[in-house]
């Protein structure tokens, strides 16, 4: 009898246990999903210019979406036919360079949406990254360092002088008076050189400080008017430096994130990171850095922002557009 009763409580509690779950809880700090779009290909990257969203989508290319309503974004384009694997873009005027490892650059006019030009230009190096400067593409080649690209004929782009970095770089930042630039160097952490004497691309930029990281640095935004530097760093999550002695960069924060941290973006004491999720941070104490919400985007590469929205590339559910507080 007593085996009887010992075994029906375990039942029981085996039976509760295993019963219909709680509803997780909510960790998106209010942050909601307005609209996600499939995409051909793996989204990778995302740009907005208006009323437009480009996405750099892996082997499929560039797709073009209209995003004026964004609780209907419809598909302007999507164009394949590029070479490599497509993983960041960027856009001047009406061209876009996308970047494709050691396919190097491809090169889309959309002028004419109807007639949309494409073309492309081998690099010396696998390019991962690119940052717009004016007339230059600031080129991210992994290990063989920065390489300055000049646009000003916007078709047949004209290469200037390398940067060597120590470690592989995988972004850069440059200030708004461009005369400093930070490399986001993988295992050797986060690198800030002089470029205040540019020299058309061609100048010998010297190295005035850099700081070791935990985990693998991947991306690199600024806070200029606080003097500070957010890198997202792979398994160390967010990590705030502080260069406001260029001649030596200090790590005065960090939060280490759930998942890989992976593009940053900054905008008005926030950071918005993709890792585990999109991750949004408060980080007006930068020593400080206070998690505001986490919303579901498991497979989130890249992303941007505007006034109203957060746009990511997810890579396998495409483009999703999340609304701002």
């Amino acid at each position: 009898m007593f085996k009887k009763i010992i075994i029906l409580t375990i039942t029981s509690l085996f039976l509760f246990s295993c019963g219909e779950p709680n509803n997780p809880e909510d960790y998106s700090g209010g942050y909601k999903i307005t609209k996600k779009v499939a995409t051909f290909g793996d989204a990778n990257d995302v740009i907005v210019d208006g009323n437009y969203a480009y996405l750099a989508q892996g082997e499929v290319g560039l797709a073009i979406f209209d995003i004026s309503n964004p609780n209907n974004p419809t598909l302007v384009a999507n164009q394949s036919g590029l070479k490599g694997y497509s993983t960041k873009l960027v856009k001047k005027n009406d061209v876009i360079y996308l970047a494709a490892g050691g396919s190097g650059f491809n090169i889309v006019n959309i002028a004419d949406m109807n007639d949309i030009q494409i073309s492309d230009q081998d690099i010396n190096g696998k390019l991962v990254n690119i940052h717009l400067m004016g007339d230059y593409l600031v080129s991210s080649l992994s290990e063989t360092g920065i390489k300055m690209v000049n646009i000003e004929n916007p078709i047949f782009i004209d290469y200037r002088g390398t940067t060597h970095t120590n470690g592989f770089v995988r972004d850069v930042a440059i200030s708004n008076d461009q005369s400093k630039m930070f490399a986001a160097t993988g295992e050797m952490g986060l690198s800030l050189y002089d470029i205040s004497v540019f020299d058309d691309g061609y100048g010998v930029y010297p190295l005035l400080s850099s700081v070791n990281l935990p985990g693998y640095t991947e991306s690199v935004v600024l806070d200029e008017a606080n003097q500070k530097a957010f890198v997202a760093c792979g398994t160390a999550g967010l990590q705030v430096v502080d260069y406001s002695n260029p001649n030596d960069l200090k790590v005065v924060g960090s939060y280490n994130s759930a998942g890989y941290a992976k593009e940053i973006e900054y905008e008005n004491g926030k950071i918005y990171l993709t890792a585990s999720g999109m991750q949004v941070y408060d980080v007006t104490t930068p020593s400080n850095p206070k998690i505001l919400g986490i919303i579901d985007t498991p497979h989130a590469l890249g992303l941007t922002i505007d006034e109203n929205n957060i746009y990511v590339a997810d890579k396998e559910e495409g483009l999703i557009i999340i609304q701002k507080k």
